[in-house]
């Protein structure tokens, strides 16, 4: 679910029907599962939110020397951020996002790693169309990108009822756990599928 107060995009209208025709459901967001806690009940924050709220996460996802550049934007993936996944130090999870979201205000388009030198991100902010959107993929149907590493990033944050599943590398006491909570409608719908963290 979209939190309401989003501002549709002027070409939000195209993104509904593109992200149908493309098959595009969810873009997932990569974080240790004991951030899970705090991502529920604050929702998932930027640096810049999160500097500002006094939260401390156990592990931040990292853009290197262009920290400062990036440091309003929360990074969503269609496929595994392979790179990321490996220096996790932490159990990690899958946090699935309506892919819809693209269409609002504060919505943009990396065609390859926003961290890469060779990315601008003055750049970045000028990939926020339907027509941007579009090129990230080699098709005119389907959902294959001309790049595994391309990203969408949305500014500030994302509220905690716009999460739709988590998902789980594998099953353990933890995961069992959430499940039933998910359940009990006391988190989202709670998954496990290996293919979403294969590196």
């Amino acid at each position: 679910m979209i939190n309401p107060k989003r501002l549709p995009k002027p070409d939000h209208k195209e993104f509904e029907s593109t992200l149908k025709r493309r098959g595009v459901k969810y873009y997932y967001h990569y974080s240790c599962i004991s951030n899970l806690p705090s991502i529920l009940e604050h929702g998932i924050l930027s640096r810049k939110e999160l500097n500002a709220r006094k939260i401390k996460p156990v592990q931040l996802h990292g853009w290197g020397h262009k920290y400062w550049e990036m440091e309003d934007f929360i990074c969503l993936c269609l496929t595994p951020p392979k790179g990321m996944l490996k220096r996790f130090k932490n159990p990690y999870l899958a946090l699935a996002i309506p892919a819809m979201i693209a269409g609002y205000k504060g919505a943009y388009f990396s065609p390859t790693n926003s961290a890469k030198d060779t990315m601008d991100f003055d750049d970045i902010l000028g990939r926020e169309s339907i027509d941007a959107f579009e090129c990230l993929f080699h098709h005119d149907e389907g959902d294959f990108l001309k790049s595994r590493m391309t990203e969408i990033l949305i500014q500030n944050h994302i509220d905690s009822k716009e999460i739709v599943e988590i998902v789980f590398p594998e099953w353990t006491l933890e995961v069992w756990i959430w499940w039933i909570k998910g359940l009990l409608g006391l988190s989202p719908i709670v998954k496990v599928d290996s293919s979403l963290f294969c590196l």
